[in-house]
């Protein structure tokens, strides 16, 4: 990477001028590198915006913009923010084509879940009642009967992805209590959530136990006004694709506890399938 400048604190509560804060020569083109968590707004203007001005072009967290040949001024300001940049003499690979922003250039885009996996931030989890699972202790589930899923958020917020269940069975229940009460020892088994990426996968923070023990405990609040049902039939399989619907994702604070609660409420055992995602970290959007 050729003539990197060295790294600079841009501010969020007024606009930088960011040719002299890089002394960028002349009025040759160069790239912004955004290095912080935050979205910068970059405006190309002889003179500096008012200073509660947000118009302009947003760089995303870790991306970067190329300034063109012949601009007479730059400036920039964080959202929500103080946040590293950077800036480069000509272009490097991640700038905004010419034309992408005004519909004349394609642009290869990916989706969230796609992303968030090459980025190792993806998790899952997995727990089922088959007829017989000798060597796990799994069984299928009584008429009746009820299981429990503990689900604690730690240092990051957590976006829920997805959730896909499988059963057999005439009729089953799904539904999530936030705040659950569940005394010293009777968490359960805990669970290691898997990564998608084996390549470079970050570490979780995020709490999953089953076979949970709510005596003396409780469910805590039902955050929907009814819960999700499944009706199926006794001997033919049933697959909910993705019962969350798309661009509906759930997202959950910081170190918070939820319980996720199975119940089969048809007649006779049945078999079901739970299966969840979830990305850990800072929503993109809304730009403040």
């Amino acid at each position: 990477m050729s003539n990197t400048k060295p790294d600079k604190t841009l501010n969020y509560e007024s606009w930088m001028d960011i040719i002299s804060l890089f002394d960028i020569q002349g009025k040759s083109r160069f790239t912004i590198i955004n290095k912080s968590n935050w979205v910068i707004i970059v405006q190309v203007t002889s003179s500096e915006p008012s200073q509660n001005n947000r118009d302009g072009i947003p760089v995303l967290p870790y991306k970067s913009l190329l300034i063109k040949d012949g601009f007479t001024g730059v400036y920039a300001i964080s959202v929500g923010g103080k946040g590293e940049i950077t800036a480069q003499d000509g272009d490097v690979y991640g700038h905004v084509p010419d034309g992408a922003l005004t519909g004349g250039r394609a642009v290869n885009v990916q989706f969230y879940s796609e992303s968030n996996i090459k980025k190792g931030l993806q998790f899952y989890i997995r727990k089922s009642f088959p007829l017989v699972d000798a060597v796990r202790g799994l069984g299928p589930l009584a008429s009746g009967e009820s299981a429990y899923i503990l689900f604690k958020t730690g240092s990051k917020k957590v976006i829920f992805k997805s959730r896909i269940v499988s059963y057999i069975g005439e009729e089953f229940s799904l539904e999530i209590f936030s705040n659950p009460i569940v005394l010293a020892g009777n968490e359960g088994d805990q669970v290691a959530p898997s990564n998608f990426n084996t390549v470079n996968p970050q570490q979780t923070t995020v709490q999953v136990f089953k076979n949970v023990d709510l005596t003396g405990g409780s469910e805590g609040s039902a955050i929907d006004d009814e819960p999700e049902y499944y009706f199926g039939g006794t001997a033919t399989g049933q697959r909910v694709g993705n019962s969350i619907p798309e661009g509906s994702e759930r997202i959950l604070n910081k170190d918070v506890v939820f319980l996720i609660k199975i119940t089969n409420t048809g007649g006779g055992t049945g078999r079901f399938s739970y299966f969840g995602e979830w990305f850990e970290g800072e929503p993109d959007l809304p730009i403040q």
